[in-house]
């Protein structure tokens, strides 16, 4: 058998030779297995020995592209949790950037499906090749984030972006010493003045450049005219400057006037700037630099990570040297910051990652390996250090710096969102000194930065899912006879999901014929094991047409069943990046609807009260904050499902006050969301209710936020009533 002699290689050109010499004329393959070794545990936190291997999977990806068939798999396989969380040993930590390896290659080669299996370390070998011979053939390859854990589940986890409910409570403001990388610069530094608006503490600004007077040549010159200056100087010396030595002094210069304008511009917000020339890279030094900071200002009690560098190429010109730069300023630059900071007296560690990492990005494959991993060390961070409040920031494009104008344009084509300056530094501000606790680490600002440039497939695509009442204990609260249901809403939910999941990039825009053929009951007969199916109707200036439904197999009959369908709209833009409006306090509502029979939904889904008690046409909305361990399937969902059960809550409310009989969704002609449905109070009014037939009832549901805008319209909204409904409709306030 032959070996690859890793050591003879710098790049990915160069492995591809060898490769060629070890393969047959055309040879090709149907697909990769790449295999991450298993790492004994290191006491060390941050253990370095996943990242050769890494930067091997890295390189050979970038060498084997020739060789792979058209529609090739690359499987990336490393032995963990089983649940994309944290390992006994920190190598997990970097080998979860195979997840965004996996997403980069299938932005970057569309014909190619990359998936990261994470299968718990416990498995013996048998069971461990059975597993991956099993992900081999699945059929559906849009998933690029499988785990195995080790009581044999099967997960599939998706991009969910996580919004954070942010209420009004702050930290105790007290006086806080940050250390903060990259933090003179930049995006962090608009982040910085934000924070010290909010907290003017003491900031300790950690970078590379060495802070001069500014040369007399460039005093008073405006940045644009540097170049003419330093030319003239060199000409009145008569000398010759190369263009390297032009643009080394004029990044000088310009970098120093950066970084003193941040330190200026704390100064005048009354925070204690300290600039400090250090490289994080270099531990041993990094470590004499911090102790007399520490001696001066007092121990280091939070902790911002945003250095970061790019070296973009295409996987198939990527380099060692360049995975070191990108990969190394990121996580052994965070690893060293660590090693020389007292864990015990941190409150906070913010890191700045990057979207790169979250979605995977065509031509940063090592940047969103880097990105990645430190998300991985944001969950580990939070297991082993529960007091320290800790946030990964997965950051979209700025509007500043490298986004000109246009390249702004070219992102506004592809429906990518570039984050405003003032935005994104509040957003950073506020998550970091509010006092609540979010379901994850990770918070992605910004939409899905490979925007619309992937082909969209017209091939039919389906998805297994597991639906199980203990994975989802909310659904209790939704029982009809005793036995609880799926609501409606969550089953549109899940498939409008799904269809952004599949087409990348595109977000929903409306859907239309939402029908419930036959409803989910979590009773003895269901069998858990659900198919989402799509398939391709049509795409229209940029807008594509599916229709998406949700299957189950009948146990005893093997019959496929037919729950839920929707057609959906999507399409490449969404909204602008907004700040989560404030959550409310909740309480289950007292309205009497719930206690006469014509609701029967319990605690978390009383949300509904009445505007006026002598035509109820005008409902409030308080929405409560679900425990995500009681709706794990729909964690980060946007789509606002008990939103709209509340909607479909309105109707049978309507219909039991026309009809005077108890009623169940049947079906929604069409929706379309307007804006973010990110609040946690909304009024609903319905409109040109009328009765069909002799037992429906039809209507239109408008939502409007606090401010009495329009966010969501639901058209053709369909109940059915029934007398064969009052028997499992209780009347509580009977008893």
């Amino acid at each position: 058998m032959k070996q690859i002699d890793w050591h003879q290689h710098e790049d990915a050109m160069s492995l591809r030779e060898e490769l060629n010499n070890i393969l047959e004329g055309n040879q090709l393959f149907k697909g990769v297995i790449w295999l991450h070794p298993r790492m004994i545990g290191s006491k060390e936190e941050l253990d370095s020995d996943g990242d050769i291997s890494i930067q091997h999977a890295l390189i050979f990806s970038g060498a084997i592209k020739s060789r792979l068939a058209t529609e090739s798999p690359i499987l990336y396989v490393a032995q963990g949790s089983g649940n994309l969380g944290s390992s006994e040993n920190g190598s997990f930590q970097v080998a979860q950037g195979l997840s965004a390896l996996a997403k980069t290659v299938q932005a970057e080669w569309v014909a190619t499906h990359g998936r990261f299996i994470d299968l718990h370390k416990d498995f013996e070998s048998t069971k461990f090749a059975e597993l991956v011979w099993q992900e081999w053939n699945d059929p559906n390859l849009s998933r690029n984030q499988v785990v195995w854990d080790q009581n044999l589940q099967r997960w599939e986890y998706e991009r969910v972006l996580h919004i954070p409910q942010l209420s009004q409570q702050e930290l105790p403001l007290s006086s806080r010493v940050w250390l903060v990388s990259g933090g003179a610069k930049g995006v962090t530094s608009d982040c910085l003045l934000a924070l010290a608006k909010l907290s003017p503490d003491t900031f300790i600004l950690l970078g590379r450049t060495v802070l001069e007077d500014e040369p007399a040549w460039a005093s008073e010159v405006p940045d644009k005219d540097l170049k003419e200056a330093f030319l003239n100087e060199f000409k009145m010396k008569g000398e010759k400057a190369t263009p390297k030595l032009v643009n080394k002094m004029i990044k000088q210069v310009q970098a120093s006037r950066e970084i003193n304008f941040t330190i200026q511009k704390l100064k005048e917000l009354g925070a204690t700037p300290v600039y400090v020339q250090a490289d994080i890279s270099n531990h041993s030094a990094l470590g004499d630099t911090i102790k007399p900071i520490i001696q001066q200002h007092g121990e280091i009690t939070g902790l911002i990570h945003g250095a970061g560098v790019l070296a973009d190429r295409k996987l198939e010109q990527k380099s060692i040297q360049d995975f070191e730069l990108v990969y190394g300023t990121k996580i052994n630059g965070f690893r060293n910051l660590w090693k020389v900071l007292d864990p015990s007296k941190l409150s906070h560690v913010l890191l700045f990652s990057s979207g790169a990492g979250f979605f995977g990005n065509p031509g940063q494959s090592d940047y969103a390996i880097a990105n990645e991993a430190i998300n991985q060390i944001a969950w580990d961070l939070i297991r082993k250090h529960p007091p320290i409040k800790v946030v990964s920031y997965n950051w979209g494009p700025w509007d500043r710096g490298m986004v000109d104008e246009n390249l702004k344009k070219l992102f506004q084509q592809r429906g990518v969102q570039v984050i405003p300056r003032g935005e994104g530094a509040k957003i950073f501000a506020e998550t970091a000194l509010s006092n609540d606790q979010f379901p994850s680490p990770i918070f992605v600002v910004g939409n899905d930065i490979r925007g619309k440039d992937l082909p969209i497939s017209e091939e039919n695509w389906e998805e297994s899912i597991f639906l199980k009442l203990e994975d989802n204990t909310l659904f209790t609260n939704h029982s009809i006879g005793g036995v609880p249901v799926l609501p409606a809403t969550y089953a549109l939910a899940l498939l409008l999901r799904a269809s952004e999941d599949h087409y990348q990039g595109y977000k929903v825009q409306k859907f239309q014929n939402f029908k419930v053929f036959q409803g989910l009951r979590f009773d003895e007969q269901i069998s858990h094991s659900f198919t989402i199916k799509g398939s391709f109707a049509s795409e229209s200036d940029g807008t594509i047409q599916i229709s998406v439904a949700l299957q189950s197999l009948e146990k005893k009959k093997s019959l496929t069943k037919q729950h839920y369908q929707v057609e959906v709209f999507l399409a490449a833009s969404a909204p602008k990046p907004t700040r989560q409006i404030v959550a409310h306090p909740w309480e289950p509502s007292k309205f009497e609807a719930y206690e006469n029979g014509t609701l029967f939904h319990e605690n978390y889904f009383k949300v509904l009260s009445t505007l006026s008690k002598n035509e109820i046409s005008s409902f409030e909305v308080n929405l409560p904050p679900v425990p995500i361990e009681k709706i794990k399937n729909w964690v980060g969902n946007q789509f606002a499902p008990l939103l709209l059960d509340a909607g479909l809550q309105a109707m049978l409310v309507k219909g039991r006050e026309m009809t005077n009989l108890p009623s169940l969704p049947l079906s929604i002609e069409s929706g379309s969301f307007l804006a973010p449905l990110r609040s946690s109070k909304y009024k609903i009014k319905i409109e040109d209710e009328k009765l069909s037939g002799t037992s429906q009832l039809l209507a239109n549901l408008v939502f409007l936020d606090e401010s009495n805008n329009c966010v969501l319209r639901l058209e053709g909204v369909a109940v059915t009533f029934s007398e064969k409904l009052k028997p499992i409709f209780q009347n509580k306030s009977k008893g």
